[in-house]
């Protein structure tokens, strides 16, 4: 039998490659390069022997409009010298390269790449302008262009951009426009818990930009539509009509006051209901006198004029006499 030495002798001469990929700037043989994947080999290898002339090399080629090789020489030299200065220069160009070819939402990503790994280095606020922009288009632009299928939009994806850019630059004079994005996009695919948590987080962060308003009126439409949708949660009911009372003192004049005021009331409608109902329980079902004329006065004096207050006040008299009645015999 073949020692075990001269049966690996022949296997042996691989084993300094195996090394060698072990050991390679990515795990994956492979990286991504506009979208494509590549044998990282081919990608990572400039065409200059320095970062300067590497940049000077990609600039010219995207002058020349030559998209796809500029995209891929800004590519190699951020990862051939990925803390030099002109890698934060090659970085930037790569992302706009990337927006110019219809790929943005790989630019969204290289610019967060910019934000998480070059922070001060490059010029902030026009790189969350982009961000704010790619994520505009991605909220509003359909998917999908196959016959038959008109497409839709990717709100998911954009409710990330969107938390990325508030993260990004919470104090940014935009960043209440991307926060109060986020609210409506969930509040429009029916997310309405999150939305409102989204909607809430516009108005303590930015209690003072034009958009706390719209938040706040944000949150009472989706306290609405919960209550909507579950009329015998009165825990959210209640919040809601809480909600609107609060709005309504802060916002005399708000231009949503015709709307607020067409919810509140249907809010109290259901309110009043719902205590008329637990009066109407103790009286005729659980034959409790006092609790019944307890929950009609309650009733009564918080919704004076709902449509069953008159029938409340009604059993109110007739609770007192009979109660009265019972006490003199």
């Amino acid at each position: 039998m073949r020692s075990l030495f001269a049966r690996l002798r022949g296997t042996c001469w691989f084993l300094p490659i195996l090394l060698i990929a072990a050991n390679s700037p990515a795990s994956d043989p492979y990286t991504e390069v506009d979208g494509e994947r590549k044998p990282w080999i081919s990608v990572i290898k400039p065409s200059e022997s320095t970062p300067e002339g590497q940049l000077a090399r990609a600039d010219g080629l995207y002058q020349d409009g030559k998209l796809k090789k500029a995209g891929k020489a800004y590519h190699s030299l951020v990862k051939r010298w990925p803390r030099s200065p002109e890698a934060v220069k090659a970085k930037a160009s790569y992302a706009s390269v990337l927006v110019s070819r219809g790929k943005i939402r790989k630019a969204f990503d290289t610019y967060q790449e910019l934000v998480e790994n070059y922070a001060g280095s490059f010029p902030y606020e026009e790189v969350l302008a982009q961000q704010l922009r790619i994520a505009h288009e991605v909220a509003t632009t359909k998917k999908g262009k196959f016959l038959f299928f008109p497409g839709f939009k990717d709100p998911e994806t954009a409710i990330e951009m969107y938390s990325k850019i508030v993260s990004n630059g919470p104090q940014w004079e935009f960043a209440p426009q991307a926060q109060m994005r986020v609210g409506r996009i969930q509040e429009e695919i029916k997310e309405y818990d999150s939305a409102i948590a989204s909607y809430m987080q516009t108005m303590i962060r930015y209690p003072d930009s034009p958009f706390a308003e719209d938040a706040a009126f944000g949150r009472i439409r989706c306290l609405v539509a919960l209550s909507d949708a579950s009329v015998n949660d009165m825990e959210v009911t209640e919040e809601g009509w809480h909600a609107i009372g609060v709005y309504q003192i802060k916002y005399p004049d708000s231009r949503f006051s015709e709307d607020v005021y067409r919810m509140r009331y249907h809010l109290s409608r259901r309110l009043a209901l719902a205590a008329y109902k637990i009066a109407l329980f103790y009286d005729e079902m659980a034959s409790k006198p006092r609790a019944a004329l307890e929950e009609y006065r309650k009733m009564a004096r918080r919704f004076p004029k709902s449509e069953w207050t008159g029938k409340a006040k009604q059993r109110i008299d007739q609770l007192q006499m009979e109660l009265e009645g019972m006490s003199e015999e």
